[in-house]
C-alpha cells in the first residue's frame, strides 16, 4: 500500500450471528480475525500461514502508536508459541 494511504479493511469489525454475539472467521486473505494468543491477547487479524499480523487502529497518532505497541507484543508471542519469523503492520482506517 503507497504511503499515506488508508483503507477500511472488510475485516475491521468482527461479524455477529442472528444472537449478536461474535464468531471466529477467516477472511479470503487467510487471516483468522480476533485471533486469541495464548496469553488471552487478541490480534485482530493472522494468517497463520504467511506468519502475518495485522492491527487495525484508527487514523491518529496516539491510536497509531498503541497499535504498534500492541503489534510488538504479538509478533513477540508469536514466535515464541510458533516458532519462525513474523511480520505485521498497523492499518489505519477513518472512522
Amino acid at each position: 500500500m503507497p504511503q499515506g494511504e488508508h483503507v477500511t479493511p472488510s475485516f475491521a469489525r468482527p461479524p455477529t450471528t442472528d444472537e449478536g454475539s461474535t464468531r471466529r472467521t477467516t477472511t479470503a486473505q487467510g487471516f483468522e480475525r480476533e485471533f486469541r494468543l495464548p496469553s488471552g491477547r487478541r490480534a485482530d487479524a493472522v494468517n497463520l500461514e504467511t506468519r502475518e499480523v495485522l492491527e487495525l487502529k484508527p487514523n491518529n497518532p496516539r491510536a497509531l502508536q498503541r497499535g504498534q505497541t500492541q503489534l510488538e507484543g504479538y509478533l513477540k508471542e508469536l514466535e515464541q508459541t510458533y516458532g519462525g519469523e513474523w511480520t505485521g503492520r498497523v492499518v489505519p482506517y477513518d472512522r
